[in-house]
């Protein structure tokens, strides 16, 4: 008996933990909130419920198989990772399937659409006299993309790319063809995690499955307004409100009416779930946190960005001068090294057992890609001034060949396999020489293009 009581005591506090944890860090920031703009106290608060839910979700699983995890797995899930699905992380023997090229370069994508609706932002805040809700809501969206859709993604495959169980914590949301399967299974997938761990599994038990949707909705509504209402000192209960919302659109969802006007699944499933949605959005992030913690945070940003360029414009305009004749012979060098490949890599030999037609594609496609890096060597010597100007052609241009050392980066990272390259010392200097030069091709053309983008 004495052996049952202190089980239960450790579970208890076991349970209790999260709890603790919950409300101890979000106060820590609440108790520095004078001290801060109201942007700043957000992303405090913000992280500091992150990493409360982190610790709370880590402390739950077996220690054992944190043990087995090792300190690097157990010090990434805690820092590097967004998602709140502690066990099929930290589990090594969790099988995982290598990330394919597409989804890398979906990623890329949606983080680069990301950065640029943060520019269009940041550029109009520092314009405007009264800056506009479109800013505001510019940069709110560049900033889901960039982290959620974007960044989140690109972590999620990194960990994918090494072995770790860490699955994207955003499935395609806008295919959800009902308000159950967006919240269940395609959006924010960290925080449904936990929600339906600490909230929803806990509360079925007492009240069932409805009252159980209600209690989490309820908590996810009073978490945002935590993060949105509190730091904009305004707009109180709109987030929980909208939360609320989206709870009573899934009972209904599951109601016999809500059966009869299929709802739930099909077109009618997703008009109905991006009426619920999206409709109210306006309220989840209200006029209040636009203006008191949105556009100051993307005015700072940009005067952030401002000094930062105009402050080194003249360094980096001779930086970037010598950095554009050294791209131009850089990709001269590729060439040489380009031209030793049929030989070294014994092409003869491997390309006499293809047919007639795909040998010749191949050849086709390699004097293609010479034809392209003696252009980009070329151009990049002929428009070296147009370039550091800013001209929009030549800037294009310049963009054009950094996205494509870019990819040619992206490609080798993601797509080839490193025991697929030819054995020897040389082949691996050579190797490792070839990525730091497309290394500093991609960042030179890039940081020109962002450099005199955000000079314009």
């Amino acid at each position: 008996m004495p052996a049952l009581t202190a089980n239960q005591s450790v579970h208890g506090k076991q349970n209790l933990t999260p709890l603790l944890l919950l409300v101890l860090m979000p106060s820590f920031a609440v108790a520095l909130r004078r001290r801060l703009s109201p942007w700043q106290f957000m992303w405090l608060v913000s992280l500091a419920i992150f990493f409360a839910c982190k610790l709370a979700t880590w402390l739950r699983i077996d220690s054992h198989l944190r043990t087995r995890a090792g300190f690097i797995r157990n010090l990434g899930y805690l820092f590097l990772w967004p998602g709140m699905n502690a066990k099929p992380f930290l589990d090594k023997d969790h099988s995982v399937s290598v990330p394919a090229l597409r989804e890398w370069l979906a990623a890329m994508i949606k983080t680069v659409a990301g950065f640029a609706l943060v520019s269009i932002g940041t550029r109009r805040a520092l314009s405007e006299t009264s800056p506009s809700l479109f800013t505001a809501w510019a940069g709110m969206l560049g900033l889901i993309l960039i982290l959620h859709f974007g960044a989140f993604h690109l972590i999620s495959l990194a960990w994918r790319r090494f072995g770790v169980d860490a699955e994207p914590i955003m499935r395609a949301p806008l295919q959800a063809t009902s308000l159950s399967e967006f919240w269940g299974r395609r959006w924010n997938l960290g925080f449904r995690q936990l929600t339906h761990e600490f909230v929803f599994t806990p509360v079925r038990k007492h009240l069932g499955a409805p009252g159980a949707i209600a209690a989490s909705f309820l908590f996810s509504g009073l978490i945002h307004d935590l993060v949105i209402s509190v730091p904009a000192r305004g707009g109180y209960c709109l987030p929980t409100a909208y939360f609320l919302l989206q709870g009573t659109g899934i009972l209904f969802e599951r109601s016999a009416l809500g059966k009869r006007l299929r709802i739930g699944s099909g077109l009618c499933g997703w008009l109905f779930t991006l009426l619920v949605v999206a409709g109210p959005a306006f309220g989840l992030f209200h006029p209040f946190f636009v203006r008191n913690v949105m556009l100051p945070f993307l005015t700072s940003i940009g005067h952030f960005m401002h000094q930062l360029l105009h402050g080194f414009s003249v360094p980096m305009a001779r930086r970037f001068s010598l950095a554009l004749w050294l791209a131009a012979l850089g990709h001269f060098c590729v060439l040489i090294a380009s031209f030793q490949v049929p030989s070294r890599l014994h092409w003869k030999d491997d390309l006499a057992k293809l047919t007639s037609f795909n040998r010749k594609l191949m050849w086709v496609h390699g004097g293609f890609t010479v034809l392209t890096i003696t252009a980009f060597g070329v151009l990049t010597l002929a428009l070296h001034d147009e370039m550091l100007r800013g001209e929009r052609a030549a800037l294009c241009l310049a963009g054009f060949i950094g996205v494509y050392w870019t990819t040619r980066l992206i490609v080798d990272v993601v797509y080839y396999d490193h025991t697929d390259w030819p054995q020897g010392r040389s082949f691996l200097l050579g190797h490792a020489l070839l990525n730091l030069l497309f290394v500093f091709l991609a960042g030179s053309y890039v940081g020109l293009c962002v450099w005199r983008i955000w000079l314009a």
